[in-house]
């Protein structure tokens, strides 16, 4: 890191997935800035975190089952990041 004080990614998945950790969320730094990927399971109020990367821009990814459900390239902002499980095809 450069410095910078560890950021934060925070969202939220909607509606509230019915099995405990049956969504997994992947975030992926873009451009190789020193932060690993990361898995977080979605909790029982459909939240997740993931803390302490760097500063940048990241592939964050819905998985359940095995598969990518969803798509999103997000920078740690401090906005939470709504997930629509109903939009998901």
């Amino acid at each position: 890191m450069t410095g910078e004080p560890p950021m934060t990614i925070k969202g939220l998945v909607i509606p509230i997935p019915a099995a405990r950790h049956s969504i997994w969320m992947r975030l992926v730094p873009l451009i190789d800035n020193a932060t690993p990927s990361m898995d977080y399971p979605v909790q029982a109020d459909g939240s997740f975190e993931f803390a302490g990367m760097a500063q940048g821009e990241y592939l964050l990814l819905a998985v359940r089952d095995g598969k990518c459900i969803h798509t999103e390239q997000v920078a740690p902002s401090g906005r939470l990041i709504t997930i629509d499980l109903n939009a998901v095809q």
